[in-house]
């Protein structure tokens, strides 16, 4: 009768043991599939250039290999975002890419009509630069701080993608920083998005908006207090 008690106890302990590995497989697979679930997909050949060097100089330096410039040492001053019809000074465009934004460039000699469908398409967005780039080696290019995606066509899926995954994105060392303020005069932004760009840099900056007050003359949704 003992035998047979043991036999049992040892059959029940096997079975707890199977369905406590069992359990703790399944809760690993979750976290495995969860956190695979929330990683962005990668972007097909964006190239990543590291660390970049930082600081405000009268003298701007950046790696010479790479045009557009990804980062280094720049203007104290940041290019106003917006759409462009004239090449930018690098020095100033830098800046604003440490604050978050895209600069996307095309090659001068680019067909007007895709010039246009850029300045359509991106036209009154905020964080965003879009002007010529004389030099460079792609019909287009997409800068962020730190990485750079040279594209051939507009209608490239992959312009969008860059856009969404890089504009105030991860790599921007000072991230939410004002566009705006420095120097430049961009095609006309409409106030939305001056309004919505105020919004973005207070709600990283830890405020919050709480009733209605006014910006550049126009009513804004909410009062500035520290969150």
């Amino acid at each position: 009768m003992q035998e047979v008690t043991g036999i049992l106890e040892s059959e029940s302990r096997r079975i707890r043991l199977t369905w406590f590995f069992i359990g703790v497989g399944i809760i690993v697979i979750g976290v495995l599939v969860t956190f695979g679930l929330s990683r962005p997909l990668p972007i097909d050949n964006v190239a990543n250039y590291g660390r970049q060097l930082r600081g405000h100089s009268e003298a701007p330096r950046f790696d010479e290999g790479v045009l557009p410039p990804v980062g280094g040492v720049h203007s104290d001053q940041v290019q106003n975002c917006g759409v462009y019809v004239a090449a930018l000074d690098s020095g100033h465009a830098v800046h604003s890419l440490e604050h978050g934004a895209v600069w996307i460039t095309y090659d001068p000699a680019l067909a007007a009509s895709e010039v246009q469908r850029l300045q359509q398409l991106f036209r009154g967005q905020s964080f965003l630069l879009l002007s010529p780039f004389p030099g460079q080696r792609s019909p287009l290019a997409l800068t962020a701080w730190g990485v750079q995606l040279e594209l051939e066509a507009v209608d490239d899926p992959r312009l969008l993608q860059f856009v969404d995954r890089y504009r105030l994105g991860p790599t921007a060392p000072e991230l939410g920083r004002s566009c705006q303020g420095g120097v430049g005069a961009p095609l006309e932004m409409d106030m939305r998005s001056l309004k919505v760009e105020l919004l973005q840099t207070l709600r990283l900056a830890g405020m919050s908006v709480t009733r209605s007050s006014t910006f550049l003359g126009k009513p804004v949704s909410g009062k500035m207090t520290k969150a």
